[in-house]
């Protein structure tokens, strides 16, 4: 029996100027800055390494990151969504291969309270798809994978990571879809 949803934030749960996301973003993906989304290093020494490594300015980076956190926004109906899913019995999670500004920006964010959880790649050292990251997650919310479903954007990272780590996925892209189909899509996925 499902008792736990656990969903990917961006590209999930939350919007962001996809310009601004998808330049900085692959940015860091290109040039394996991915150790922000797993170590715990501070956001400032984190943007100075990468701005000198690659010539660009610190300044500029930081206020890159800063305007994508800016356009963040829950996907329209998906609190509504979020709150039926709690009213039939589901514990909602967050897993997010993120770094520690973005656990801040989300703990901020009333809407998220709804939550049980909300657990970010640097907390736990490991990135969606290892399976690592799922497991941390398992340990933390004292579930057996049977008893999950993934719920998140990349086929790879989210979908394949917890369908290795013994759990059922669910792709949603809140680009495309429209979040009243995910009763369907959990129903199916159970």
């Amino acid at each position: 029996m499902i008792k736990h949803l656990i969903f990917d934030l961006y590209g999930t749960l939350i919007h962001t100027d996809n310009e601004i996301l998808g330049v900085d973003r692959r940015a860091f993906w290109q040039h394996g800055e991915r150790t922000w989304m797993r170590e715990d290093v501070p956001e400032e020494d984190r943007f100075l390494a990468f701005a000198k490594q690659h010539g660009i300015s610190c300044e500029e980076l930081i206020e890159r990151f800063s305007e994508l956190e800016k356009s963040a926004h829950m996907v329209s109906g998906m609190l509504n969504v979020l709150r039926e899913l709690k009213k039939r019995g589901y514990n909602l999670h967050i897993l997010s291969n993120a770094g520690r500004s973005t656990k801040q920006f989300v703990l901020r964010q009333p809407a998220f309270l709804i939550f049980d959880t909300l657990t970010c790649s640097y907390e736990i050292g490991a990135i969606k798809p290892e399976p690592e990251a799922f497991k941390a997650v398992l340990k933390r919310i004292q579930a057996e994978p049977h008893e999950c479903i993934m719920i998140g954007d990349s086929l790879e990272a989210d979908i394949a990571g917890a369908r290795r780590a013994g759990m059922k996925a669910v792709h949603f892209e809140a680009e495309k879809d429209h979040p009243e189909e995910l009763f369907e899509r959990i129903k199916v996925a159970e």
